[in-house]
């Protein structure tokens, strides 16, 4: 390619083409084939979560996703009460995970995004965002 653009990648490969986290910025666009291509052949777990009333996910460039509240709640009041997903480590070493919040796919970095026990880690689905 010729187009002088800085972000230009010099040539067309399409989907498979892509970076990694450009692909899970767009999997809520591609075809069913597509994204079901992609999963199996990245190695891609997809966990599913849905942010409790009054709970909405900030995301941004510079500092991620985070949890903010949408709404007031009252003091002592529980804000969601939430499950843990237990992954064992060999595929927490082999394996991609991403987190479908809502229908927005976040790429779960494995440092951040998951508490570690002996033989397993827990993902906590959208509280992983959660600034503890």
């Amino acid at each position: 390619c010729a187009c002088g653009s800085t972000k230009c990648r010099g040539k067309m490969l399409g989907f498979q083409g892509l970076p990694l986290q450009t692909k899970v910025d767009l999997l809520c666009m591609v075809e069913e084939e597509i994204k079901d291509k992609f999963l199996q052949e990245e190695n891609v777990v997809v966990y599913q979560s849905y942010l409790p009333q009054g709970i909405g996910l900030v995301t941004s460039s510079e500092d991620g996703s985070h949890l903010v509240a949408t709404r007031r709640f009252d003091i002592g009041q529980p804000l969601f009460i939430n499950s843990a997903q237990l992954i064992p480590m060999d595929d927490l070493t082999s394996k991609k995970f991403v987190l479908d919040v809502d229908g927005k796919y976040i790429l779960l970095d494995k440092e951040h995004h998951f508490i570690y026990r002996d033989e397993y880690a827990e993902m906590l689905g959208f509280d992983s965002f959660m600034d503890h």
